[in-house]
């Protein structure tokens, strides 16, 4: 595949800014996954400083900084630099799908620790993209992404979504639904995780 020049990825970095900002930015992000008795559910946490980590790109821009040049649009081929092992790339072709994980994520687990190029706690994704995030207070905040299989980088057994609840940080409980599984109800979670519902406001009947 050919690389990507820079002025491309600004503009795949701006329009990623973007969607991150309409649909993550300072929300909270619940993935509720499992299978068989295994059942797991984690909260994530989408900052303006998490952005930059996602794009694989090297600058002299702080994290926050990075974030709103990107937004607006303002970010200069000067600004930014490739990684030298091709990771920039790889993470420039999956970047603004990934800006929807709220929604097209199907697997979720804990990572199992030994690709070199990945270092979280957990992953969401698909088989061609993937995000991880690391334990940060009582949130999970993204820290990277890789265009890899999620089944081929999670700790056995990859647990599939059954739901993805989202709100906004400051509000206490998740009253909107992101996405159900075909089949699955509101009321098999809560009653598969019962410490689930006081995280909900949601009616499950």
């Amino acid at each position: 595949m050919k690389s990507k020049t820079k002025a491309e990825a600004l503009r795949i970095i701006h329009n990623s800014a973007v969607a991150y900002k309409n649909n993550l930015l300072n929300r909270n992000v619940m993935f509720v996954a499992e299978k068989d008795d295994v059942t797991q559910l984690f909260e994530t946490k989408f900052l303006p400083s998490n952005f930059r980590h996602l794009t694989g790109i090297m600058t002299n821009l702080n994290s926050t900084r990075f974030f709103e040049a990107a937004v607006g649009n303002k970010l200069k081929e000067s600004d930014i630099q490739f990684a030298r092992d091709g990771t920039t790339q790889k993470k420039l072709d999956i970047l603004f799908s990934l800006m929807n994980i709220h929604k097209t994520a199907k697997m979720a687990g804990d990572f199992e620790g030994s690709h070199k190029v990945l270092l979280s706690d957990k992953i969401a994704g698909t088989t061609t993209a993937v995000m991880g995030f690391v334990k940060d207070d009582n949130y999970f905040v993204p820290n990277t992404i890789i265009k890899d299989d999620v089944r081929q980088l999670t700790r056995k057994p990859t647990l599939v979504i059954s739901a993805i609840f989202i709100k906004p940080d400051k509000q206490s409980v998740y009253s909107e639904i992101s996405f159900l599984r075909s089949g699955m109800t509101v009321e098999h979670i809560v009653n598969t995780i019962p410490d689930i519902k006081h995280k909900l406001s949601i009616d499950i009947t």
